[in-house]
């Protein structure tokens, strides 16, 4: 990919956009915050090569919404973004 494509598509070529997840957290200064916990809203901009799934019109080649929203990829982003419990 050419670095002028690069700067348009993104990185890996194909944008999945993601808005308005939300979870629940136990991350704030106050006591309630962190034993009743609250929401938290999150916004994803995935990036990603789905050539394969493009040719093939194969699900198997591509991204699953619910191993996104439910699965590893978003509790990896939680946990790199979000770390364990903080009070700020």
């Amino acid at each position: 990919m050419a670095a002028e494509d690069e700067a348009v598509m993104g990185p890996g070529g194909d944008k999945l956009i993601l808005r308005g997840l939300q979870f629940h957290g136990f991350h704030g200064v106050m006591r309630e915050e962190q034993t009743l916990g609250q929401k938290f809203v999150v916004d994803i901009d995935a990036w990603m090569d789905l050539a394969a799934a493009g040719e093939s019109d194969s699900i198997a080649h591509t991204v699953s919404y619910t191993d996104i929203y439910g699965g590893f990829i978003i509790n990896q982003l939680i946990k790199r973004n979000m770390g364990p419990c903080i009070s700020i």
